[in-house]
């Protein structure tokens, strides 16, 4: 069996239009309707992978493919094509041209591809196609084909460091810690990052956000091509200039006992308005305990503990701060 492969067409991402168009000669041994020879019937077949709803070409590092593997197989094991063929940058479909014989007017072959970066298998599938004689006929065959290249087996993703507050202006790159069934392994080789407001916040490929000049938040989301995926909130504020007591001074309490209150502080920047996610530290008077020494500021910039008198009878201060 002999075939030509030929790259078709221009892409920009080849991998979400890939189209493998086999044609073939697909005809019954028999005669033409008036007699006077074999009928040879061509029609062509357009193979098109569909793939994982978590893969999105253009959202992932360096995920590209660059050779196909190609095979149509006759039930049970009867090989009809079976070939690899290189994948060009510029293209967008590959051409397989061969000739295979149909043993009736329509057949159930079953269909494999498998899609390749250098030698490293990335997505496979296998589906059963109708295939029938006739001229003009270009049915678009789907295989949906999943992910089985590095990282497959990758269960869970968590963003480093979490929860996290960005100055306005700032710029910073996150990253993951990837588990597989609990066990802490290497970072993946495919991550794609999104930011829920691109608008606001962009992302880069390799998870570094760069903060807006307003204020704002956004989910930050990451996923492999398997569907291993992770979020985390960051929160763009300009940092604080100051730290305002809003609950704790002026109560009273046995010495060396605790305190009925919490203390309260809030983190405010220029614009008077809190900032979350700054790390309070708390100080007690000399004997004095502190329930929770450092405390992170929640969204509305407040920062809480509880505390213990020391052993002295009077006024007693409880210090709290905020670095710069």
């Amino acid at each position: 069996m002999k075939s030509d492969l030929l790259p078709l067409g221009r892409r920009s991402f080849h991998h979400l239009g890939l189209i493998l168009a086999v044609a073939a000669v697909l005809g019954a041994s028999g005669c033409t309707e008036n007699g006077t020879g074999p009928r040879d019937d061509r029609t062509t077949l357009s193979i098109q992978p569909v793939y994982p709803s978590s893969v999105d070409f253009r959202a992932f590092q360096n995920l590209v493919i660059d050779r196909v593997h190609f095979r149509l197989v006759r039930p049970p094991l009867e090989i009809l094509i079976d070939t690899t063929v290189g994948f060009p940058a510029d293209s967008n479909r590959i051409a397989l041209r061969t000739a295979v014989k149909l043993l009736a007017q329509t057949e159930r072959l079953d269909a494999t591809l498998e899609l390749f970066q250098g030698n490293d298998l990335l997505f496979h599938g296998t589906e059963t196609l109708q295939v029938s004689e006739g001229i003009n006929v270009f049915p678009v065959a789907a295989i949906p084909v999943e992910y089985v290249g590095p990282g497959k087996d990758i269960t869970s993703l968590v963003i480093t460091p979490r929860d996290t507050v960005l100055f306005l202006g700032d710029t910073f790159a996150f990253d993951v810690i990837a588990s597989r069934n609990g066990i802490v392994v290497g970072p993946p080789v495919y991550l794609s990052w999104r930011s829920s407001n691109p608008t606001l916040a962009p992302v880069s490929l390799f998870g570094q956000v760069k903060a807006p000049t307003q204020r704002g938040a956004i989910e930050l989301l990451v996923t492999t091509p398997s569907g291993a995926r992770d979020s985390t909130r960051i929160s763009f504020s300009p940092p604080g200039v100051l730290v305002h007591v809003l609950n704790g001074t002026g109560q009273t309490a046995q010495v060396g006992g605790p305190l009925p209150e919490p203390l309260l502080v809030q983190v405010l920047a220029a614009d008077a308005i809190g900032v979350p996610g700054v790390r309070v530290q708390f100080f007690p008077p000399s004997g004095g305990t502190i329930d929770s020494p450092v405390a992170i500021s929640d969204a509305g910039g407040v920062a809480r503990t509880t505390g213990t008198l020391g052993t002295s009878v009077g006024d007693q201060v409880f210090r709290a701060e905020v670095p710069g």
